[in-house]
């Protein structure tokens, strides 16, 4: 699967997704405690960012460089980052079933995340007014027709992509990104 026979070696991104993979093991491990489980998925959503921003990101500066057809082992660059899509989609379907499983039973023990589907009235109004007086204000989009060249992004920052369309044929639809401002807010809100 990931050791080449041509020279039986391992790619080293390949190499780094099974090891980010064993993280998420320890994620679905009933022996380890659920809190710990949970930061388990965390470090595996961490370093999966980091994954994609260094290591993929290289990978597809090789891809547009390379003028070789092989040029890591056995490997083109291309067939490199199949292997890389295939096998992160595998293991995000994992985190999910895991992550499913954990929240279950943090419910056992009264811990219960609630999403905006599950929200009572009063949660409802907590959450708009929250969202109007403490994110609202930290938003800031970046209408991208109106800008001469694609925005610098900055690293480690989370950015919404979002399509606006109208009902009205008289208004075309745009492209705008939104940076989440999450340095500023909580993921998560008491």
């Amino acid at each position: 699967m990931y050791i080449s026979l041509k020279d039986r070696t391992v790619n080293r991104e390949l190499s780094w997704l099974s090891f980010n993979y064993r993280v998420l093991q320890e994620a679905q491990d009933p022996r380890v405690p659920l809190i710990e489980r949970l930061r388990f998925l965390g470090i595996f959503s961490n370093n999966l960012d980091e994954f994609f921003r260094v290591r993929v990101a290289t990978m597809k500066r090789i891809k547009a460089v390379s003028r070789k057809k092989e040029l890591l082992g056995d490997k083109r660059p291309s067939d490199v980052l199949e292997e890389i899509q295939a096998e992160v989609l595998r293991q995000k379907e994992i985190f999910a079933d895991t992550f499913d499983v954990i929240i279950r039973k943090l419910e056992d023990h009264n811990i219960v995340l609630i999403d905006e589907w599950k929200l009572s009235s009063k949660q409802e109004e907590f959450v708009e007014e929250y969202y109007r007086e403490q994110v609202a204000p930290l938003l800031v989009p970046i209408m991208l027709r109106n800008v001469p060249a694609f925005p610098y992004l900055r690293d480690k920052s989370i950015y919404l992509a979002v399509k606006l369309t109208s009902e009205s044929k008289a208004v075309k639809k745009q492209l705008a990104l939104i940076e989440i401002p999450s340095e500023k807010t909580s993921r998560f809100v008491e």
